[in-house]
């Protein structure tokens, strides 16, 4: 009696789980992710993507579960694999994108520019919160800059300057700009950039602004209004030990090239 009594909770217990729907799956999956038994999360997201291929929880589970094989469990190689799935089974759901950007992340972090452009691109293309496209921009710019690909980089720079006005990287992109220009040999347009921001820029970036100004027009050998604007900004009440590190500097290279003019 007692056997068929446990025999009888095994098979209610086991006709519970199969009966569950996607939506209790997932969150037993959460509880489990939350508790940090990984392997039991995995388990119920297996369930959600085999038992359910189609539903909208199926996306959720395979971009949860490429987390806990890259981000928990160290296993890179499973996570990035499960998340290509999520961007090649389901490219309108909003868990495409957010797997992109992981994919990216992950190739950026290692140094492997040229493999993060693709996913970034393609996010640009997904329904995306707009926080995971300003981010996504703002890696594609460095991303093209680092490989030395400036005419993308400015095409991006300048997409981001219009679509992200307010954004706390607004003016780290707009000195990122100047250094495009200047590699590109548009001095000119970098000098009325860098005027702008000193204008309209938090203290920091005026700085940062005021240096690069200066190295300008010392290359242009105008060493008269480098050491002006040096003069101004060491009399400043507040600048940083690096930017007091970069004006001696600056000074150093304007004095001996003045000296040997």
């Amino acid at each position: 009696m007692k056997k068929i009594i446990i025999f009888l909770f095994l098979t209610i217990s086991f006709l519970s789980s199969c009966s569950r729907n996607p939506n209790e799956l997932y969150n037993l999956a959460l509880s489990s992710y939350s508790n940090k038994d990984y392997p039991d999360s995995i388990r119920y997201l297996k369930k959600i993507i085999l038992k359910y291929p189609r539903s909208s929880f199926t996306p959720k589970a395979m971009k949860l579960m490429g987390d806990i094989f890259l981000y928990n469990l160290s296993q890179e190689k499973t996570g990035i694999e499960v998340l290509l799935r999520v961007t090649k089974y389901f490219p309108q759901a909003t868990e495409a994108a957010l797997a992109s950007y992981e994919i990216a992340e992950y190739h950026f972090e290692k140094g492997e520019y040229e493999r993060t452009i693709p996913f970034l691109r393609r996010i640009l293309n997904y329904p995306a919160p707009r926080s995971i496209k300003e981010n996504t921009l703002h890696m594609l710019i460095y991303s093209h800059y680092f490989t030395e690909d400036y005419e993308d980089t400015l095409s991006y720079i300048n997409k981001f300057l219009t679509d992200f006005k307010n954004s706390r990287n607004f003016w780290e992109i707009t000195l990122l700009k100047v250094q495009v220009m200047e590699e590109e040999g548009e001095d000119g347009e970098a000098e009325k950039i860098l005027k702008n921001v000193i204008e309209r820029a938090p203290d920091k970036f005026k700085s940062e602004a005021t240096i690069n100004l200066s190295n300008l027009y010392t290359r242009k050998e105008n060493f008269r209004e480098a050491l002006i604007l040096l003069y101004k900004l060491r009399n400043q009440p507040k600048h940083s030990p690096l930017i007091d590190k970069k004006i001696k500097m600056l000074e150093s290279i304007i004095y001996n090239k003045h000296r040997f003019k």
